[in-house]
């Protein structure tokens, strides 16, 4: 698995190198300079929020969980995001950053890793509107393009498994239950056989109504921020771009992005992407290439914090526990 994450990044290097020659460069430095370091600024206060957001949403299944705190599920968000972004070779790194992050502030480690896998449901799912809004979009502004058909045929496919998946909870909840505790076991180096069974856990994870759709309502609205963002950076480097454009593109390049969890940090293909959909709304590839680059440079930023964070956590952790493996691995990169 390390050996093709290391080829799939030289690959992705390779990509962006080809995407920086073949750019025009007097629109890329134009854009880049027009954005300046005042406008990187303002994009991580708008981003900084976004993430906080997630942590919130993330609390609110684990609410009833002893030691659950909004602002413990805060750091570990961006914790979990900061590593996922700066150590991108460990590529479950993120997640075993966040639940040492969250562990370390109190949370039992079975609570951290069930409500994290509930929440990553709930984030997935909440992506599904927001890409149908972006296909409408797209379909207003470009109803010939060659990505509307699929996009909207896997949008519509991914969203029925999901309404199924909910209807019929219960019995794919009991089907979960040996997956779920060998990988809270697989993050925490704990024994199967010296941890609890996994069922009374999951029972005393917030399942309520009320947090599912505070949950949702959090997660469709980081995703819907991202249109906001996208079109903010456009205005800051002198790129003209109507919200409209700015939600197709931003929807249309986190669906398909997605694909992309084999190259680290999506390196390259993000920027592909960016430049692929940007052509379809009419911006020109300096300035999407622009964009795709402030973005990195915005992410690598706050990883740097995040990372900060966490050793902070680590730091001032009360309690007295060895470091998850993938941790280990993660902090070793």
């Amino acid at each position: 698995m390390r050996r093709t994450g290391y080829m799939a990044f030289a690959l992705g290097v390779a990509l962006l190198a080809l995407l920086m020659l073949r750019a025009n460069w007097t629109v890329l430095l134009h854009a880049l300079t027009s954005f300046g370091l005042a406008g990187l600024l303002i994009l991580i206060a708008i981003h900084l929020p976004v993430i906080a957001a997630g942590g919130v949403a993330w609390w609110y299944f684990a609410r009833n969980v002893r030691g659950a705190t909004p602002g413990g599920f805060v750091r570990a968000r961006l914790v979990r995001d900061s590593a996922a972004v700066a150590l991108p070779f460990s590529q479950l790194g993120g997640f075993a950053a966040g639940i040492r992050a969250l562990n370390a502030s109190g949370v039992p480690a079975a609570y951290c890793g069930v409500s994290m896998f509930v929440d990553l449901v709930s984030e997935f799912a909440a992506l599904f509107p927001y890409v149908a809004m972006g296909l409408v979009a797209l379909f207003v502004r470009a109803p010939a393009s060659a990505l509307l058909r699929p996009l909207a045929i896997g949008t519509c496919t991914l969203t029925a498994v999901m309404v199924f998946g909910w209807i019929d909870r219960r019995r794919i909840a009991r089907w979960l239950v040996a997956p779920i505790r060998a990988f809270v076991c697989r993050f925490t180096e704990t024994e199967p056989d010296a941890f609890p069974d996994i069922r009374p856990v999951y029972g005393k994870i917030n399942l309520s109504r009320r947090a599912i759709t505070a949950n949702f309502a959090l997660h469709f609205g980081r995703w819907a921020i991202g249109a906001v963002e996208t079109w903010v950076a456009f205005l800051l480097m002198g790129v003209p771009i109507s919200l409209g454009n700015a939600l197709v593109v931003d929807s249309i390049v986190a669906a398909l992005r997605i694909f992309a969890f084999l190259v680290p940090a999506a390196i390259g293909v993000q920027e592909w992407l960016y430049v692929l959909v940007c052509g379809i709304v009419g911006l020109p590839p300096g300035g999407a290439l622009a964009f795709a680059l402030v973005l990195r440079a915005r992410d690598l930023l706050i990883g740097f914090i995040g990372l900060a964070v966490w050793h902070a956590v680590e730091t001032s952790a009360q309690v007295s526990f060895p470091l998850p493996a993938f941790a280990k691995q993660a902090s070793r990169e």
